[in-house]
């Protein structure tokens, strides 16, 4: 989760509540993760790209839909499928280059997705 929001926070909030992300992890991430974190983040971003245009009722409901964000500004909605099909794509590019041996352009590719804080060593 943390990845995530992190991802989202390095590319300028596409997803501009970030509860937003936690709230649909709840349901698209269900029991425990049984892959490879890389496998497994690239799978949520290509889920969360549909999904992200889907209603998400505050799971305390206490509040209005979290999803309410887009109400109304469908260029948000576009924007954020935009930005989550480029991390998968970027996700599934640097699994890619990790199977053919080019590890070093493989980290460098999880370090433009999830920023400075994510080292190459």
């Amino acid at each position: 989760m943390k990845m995530i929001k992190t991802w989202n926070r390095h590319h300028g909030h596409p997803i501009e509540a970030s509860f937003l992300i936690e709230v649909m992890a709840l349901e698209l991430v269900k029991g425990e993760w049984v892959g490879p974190y890389p496998r497994e983040l690239r799978q949520f971003f290509a889920t969360a790209v549909n999904a992200v245009a889907e209603r998400w009722p505050d799971p305390a409901h206490l509040g209005p839909d979290v999803s309410d964000i887009f109400d109304g500004q469908p260029e948000k909605l576009q924007a954020a499928q935009t930005a989550l099909r480029a991390a998968e794509a970027a996700c599934t590019e640097a699994l890619r280059l990790e199977r053919v041996g080019r590890t070093g352009d493989a980290l460098a590719q999880w370090q433009f997705l999830f920023g400075p804080l994510f080292t190459k060593s």
